[in-house]
């Protein structure tokens, strides 16, 4: 099977402009201080919440599977985002005359098309629904959360989160989680 394509909307195409217009917009709604308290929370991870869940439903948490899986799986990621090397909102949102409120991320550096918290979160979501299906309604709150995080700090367009869901559930369903 092969791994979904998507190509970004051109940076100056009528649906960035709306997507941008609609995020700075949901961006003020929620107020500076809030919207970096969500960004804060998965910046710079979100396998902590993974491990909590685990810990909390009595399930083992393999760190060192999910560690190997997610550094694998970035190689994969960062890829495809120097394949497009799309700007991030944030970076565009200034040249189309739109005025947007950033949140403050460490790791925003890299383009922004697929995103690799969307792709990663939810490949971690899908296998360890995989490994424990009676949980997987919890795991798979969690990328939604992640996603979120990334959109209303101004990191993330809408179709970068879509795509890097997309690559999300494609990894998992070639993740062979016998060694789990």
């Amino acid at each position: 099977e092969d791994a979904p394509t998507q190509i970004p909307p051109s940076n100056s195409s009528p649906k960035v402009k709306q997507e941008l217009e609609q995020m700075a917009k949901d961006i003020e709604a929620v107020g500076a201080k809030k919207q970096q308290k969500i960004v804060t929370k998965y910046d710079s991870g979100f396998e902590w919440k993974f491990e909590e869940l685990c810990k909390e439903f009595g399930v083992k948490w393999n760190k060192e599977f999910i560690d190997q899986l997610l550094n694998e799986s970035g190689d994969i990621i960062l890829k495809l985002k120097y394949k497009w090397n799309r700007p991030r909102p944030f970076q565009l949102a200034p040249k189309l005359g739109i005025k947007m409120n950033i949140g403050k991320a460490y790791t925003a550096g890299s383009p922004s098309f697929p995103s690799g918290h969307a792709a990663q979160s939810q490949l971690v979501a899908d296998v360890l629904s995989k490994v424990y299906p009676v949980h997987r309604d919890a795991f798979q709150a969690i990328p939604e959360k992640v996603a979120y995080s990334r959109y209303i700090g101004g990191l993330h367009f809408p179709t970068d989160i879509d795509y890097g869901t997309q690559i999300g559930h494609w990894l998992a369903n070639h993740t062979n989680t016998s060694s789990y």
